[in-house]
């Protein structure tokens, strides 16, 4: 279910969806995880922290905590992107095969995307052009179908876009200067209501969430960075 797509121009991410379940739009949930290095060491948190002190110009050098480079403890090397299985794992999503292919967007799932967001693109009215993207992405299983694929024109087709689930609050706190999750989840709600759709199942639903109210990221790395301190400086 999409609800909005904010543009946000200005951000690394120009386009933020947000959505009613990520798994209507084909997202697998799995539990959190840290990366791993290429030596088999678990890289969390308190790993890092000791990779730190492991560098050679610790502790004028920036901590991986402020931005700098995450290092190893065991094998004493730096930890750049993660390789794509690992992509996920600080969100809890699966992450699908890099050599899988499946699920492409063929004309009819362009076309029927088309009708659902009214022939034209999703940030205008344009007609021309028109290019698709997968809401949730392709390597988290994102379908090629809405409500997961969605028009856009070349103006504002963008390179970078997120989703964030309503139902997962934590990761709207890395867009906090953009939108507020109780803010929004609580204007929805009066929304529905006043649609005349209280005590529905969505409608219940956004109740359950407004009461137990927002909750940090899983992200073991984000907690560490703002909720945690080193074990050791």
């Amino acid at each position: 279910m999409l609800l909005d797509a904010l543009h946000n121009p200005n951000g690394h991410h120009e386009v933020v969806f947000i959505i009613g379940q990520a798994d209507e739009h084909g997202l697998k949930r799995t539990d959190v995880q840290s990366y791993t290095c290429d030596c088999g060491c678990e890289l969390t948190p308190e790993r890092l922290d000791e990779g730190d002190r492991m560098k050679t110009s610790w502790p004028s050098c920036k901590s991986w905590r402020d931005g700098g480079n995450k290092r190893c403890p065991e094998c004493n090397s730096k930890f750049h992107m993660p390789p794509r299985e690992q992509m996920g794992r600080t969100f809890g999503y699966e992450t699908r095969p890099k050599d899988d292919y499946s699920d492409s967007a063929t004309d009819a799932r362009k076309r029927r995307a088309r009708e659902e967001y009214g022939n034209s693109c999703l940030l205008c009215d344009s007609e021309e052009n028109l290019g698709y993207v997968k809401i949730v992405s392709h390597k988290f299983y994102g379908v090629a179908d809405p409500p997961n694929l969605v028009p856009f024109c070349a103006d504002h087709k963008p390179k970078h876009h997120v989703f964030l689930d309503i139902s997962y609050p934590g990761k709207w706190m890395r867009f906090r200067n953009l939108i507020n999750w109780e803010s929004y989840v609580s204007d929805l709600r009066e929304q529905y209501v006043e649609a005349g759709h209280e005590g529905t199942e969505f409608v219940n639903h956004l109740d359950t969430l407004i009461e137990h109210g927002p909750v940090p990221p899983r992200d073991p790395y984000w907690q560490a960075k703002n909720l945690d301190r080193p074990t050791d400086s």
